[in-house]
């Protein structure tokens, strides 16, 4: 059902779900809560513009990056070695709990398939080849501060010029979170945060090994689809500054980190515009 009002056609906002072809409980939290689409109440009702869905969706089509098995693989091999030999934190970033393996997997594999996306992403672009780290490091201040550590060009590999650090999340979170302690810290001094909404699904790792099953289990297990990287946006150091506040809780759940920083998504830089000027500071 739509409205015509001054030449301008409304959405119910169901009706917007269904043209976008999201899930409903996606569009809500980037609409309602990320504020990354805006809603007009018409009649008690709420309406989206069909301008507003067009562009969005324009939008988030430049924004998605599709990672494939290979990529997948080199994630899941650095995340069972990290496991054994990293120093990554076995602890939830949210509720403190020690992490068995299947959940510290998912994390890690979310995590690198987002950065690696992002340098799809540079390259797609900009034509700017990056390279993301994937040694195993022992110092954790190390292993979780710089993503980007080398830009290589046609005539040399040389350091960037600002550090980028990247931020995962599922594809339904619109939070970009930054521990405070870690933002301050200017021995891990970041200039730029990137969020990346990572559209992996639940049963990842037994896609992933589907081949290796009986023909039964294989009847009932869908097939390994190259998986959407939305990269939501992006925050310069000022702007955390500036626009973000500083949380102690997020839905009911305290963070493990204490005190964070933290911008919703629609707060973010998104636009063409904003990503080349990003590309050109690297």
């Amino acid at each position: 059902m739509s409205i015509n009002i001054n030449g301008n056609e409304y959405l119910y906002w169901k009706d917007a779900v269904k043209y976008l072809g999201i899930e409903e409980t996606q569009f809500q939290n980037l609409s309602k809560e990320g504020k990354e689409i805006q809603w007009l109440k018409i009649k008690n009702k709420w309406h989206i513009s069909k301008e507003n869905l067009d562009n969005w969706a324009k939008s988030y089509e430049y924004r998605s990056i599709f990672m494939i098995k290979d990529e997948y693989l080199k994630c899941l091999i650095f995340a069972i070695q990290s496991y054994y030999e990293g120093a990554q934190a076995k602890s939830d970033f949210l509720s403190g709990e020690k992490r068995e393996i299947g959940k510290f997997a998912h994390d890690i594999i979310m995590g690198k398939l987002a950065e690696l996306a992002m340098a799809k992403f540079l390259y797609k672009y900009f034509n700017i080849k990056v390279q993301i780290e994937f040694s195993l490091i022992n110092d954790p201040r190390i292993a979780f501060s710089e993503d980007i550590v080398k830009i290589e060009s046609k005539y040399a590999i040389r350091n960037p010029r600002i550090n980028i650090e990247i931020k995962s999340s599922n594809k339904t979170s619109v939070h970009l979170l930054i521990p405070k302690s870690s933002f301050e810290d200017m021995d891990r001094k970041c200039d730029v945060f990137v969020f990346i909404r990572m559209h992996l699904y639940m049963n990842h790792l037994i896609r992933f090994f589907r081949d290796y099953f009986s023909e039964e289990l294989k009847d009932i297990i869908y097939q390994f689809e190259p998986i959407r990287a939305e990269i939501v946006g992006f925050a310069w150091r000022k702007d955390i500054i500036e626009k973000g506040d500083i949380i102690t809780e997020l839905n009911g759940n305290r963070l493990r980190s204490g005190e964070n920083y933290h911008l919703i998504s629609g707060q973010l830089r998104s636009s063409e515009d904003d990503w080349a000027e990003l590309a050109k500071a690297l």
